[in-house]
């Protein structure tokens, strides 16, 4: 769970859609969303305003049981309220109880939170949390040569319609995390993985991260190889010597090694 708080205008979700890569229809307002909406958006804007609707009918009490459950079933959702409690106190109870509400059900907020973070003039502070970089690996999706057990490796393959269900019913299932980057090899597979995932942001494309090239054995599969000479000896040395006419195993693990740690250097 995350909290995102500030003034009113101050650009929360702005900053929250610039962030993650989301678009609009990952946002619930709670001016109008319904309860069930904290539990499948990814963020719920304006809390303060599904408070103060929420209020009269099911209390403090439901609003708390409420993120409990929230909590629960969605772990990972964005919650952006305003600040409401500075200012002169109301002599109004009413106004006075809606206040000490978003008060007390931010602050239960917080600390359930991984991450605090508070927007002034679109610019975020960290108050809780400050992140620690994680990076997630992901290979591309199916493509043709792969049904078949090729060996496809510079070979630019785009994704087949099997690899582009396969992506769509885990989107569907929630398995794909938001991210702040994207690093691609320039190979179409992934360049098209990556666009189905995450299509709010514009890959880096990234020579480094290019596949190995299999040389003889390219786009071929060990059946059409079971008599090749190159490919008996080259799986009796355990695969790991270089490819016949292709890349050597040890330099292409130190390219992709070296190429990870200049593209993550200094990120948080």
């Amino acid at each position: 769970m995350e909290l995102i708080i500030g003034g009113a205008y101050q650009g929360k979700r702005e900053y929250i859609l610039r962030e993650r890569g989301l678009s609009v229809k990952d946002i619930a307002d709670g001016a109008v969303c319904s309860a069930a909406d904290f539990f499948t958006h990814p963020v719920i804007d304006r809390l303060h305003a599904f408070v103060l609707r929420d209020l009269p009918e099911n209390g403090m009490s439901g609003l708390k049981e409420l993120i409990e459950k929230t909590a629960a079933a969605n772990p990972s959702v964005i919650i952006l309220c305003d600040e409401i409690g500075s200012g002169i106190v109301p002599i109004d109870p009413a106004e006075r109880e809606y206040r000490e509400a978003v008060g007390n059900l931010t602050r239960m907020i917080a600390e359930k939170a991984e991450r605090v973070v508070r927007v002034h003039a679109g610019i975020p502070q960290v108050i809780k949390g400050e992140p620690n970089l994680r990076i997630l690996l992901m290979r591309h999706s199916i493509t043709e040569g792969n049904l078949v057990k090729r060996y496809i490796g510079i070979t630019d393959q785009p994704l087949c319609r099997e690899g582009i269900a396969l992506v769509e019913d885990n989107i569907k299932a929630g398995v794909y995390p938001p991210v702040v980057k994207v690093y691609v090899s320039p190979l179409s597979r992934a360049r098209e993985t990556a666009a189905l995932i995450w299509p709010n942001h514009i890959p880096e494309v990234t020579e480094g991260f290019r596949e190995c090239d299999f040389g003889h054995f390219e786009n071929r599969n060990y059946l059409e190889m079971e008599d090749d000479p190159e490919y008996q000896a080259w799986i009796v040395k355990g695969g790991m010597s270089a490819f016949p006419g292709g890349d050597d195993s040890e330099e292409f693990i130190a390219r992709t090694v070296r190429t990870f740690i200049e593209t993550t250097a200094g990120r948080s």
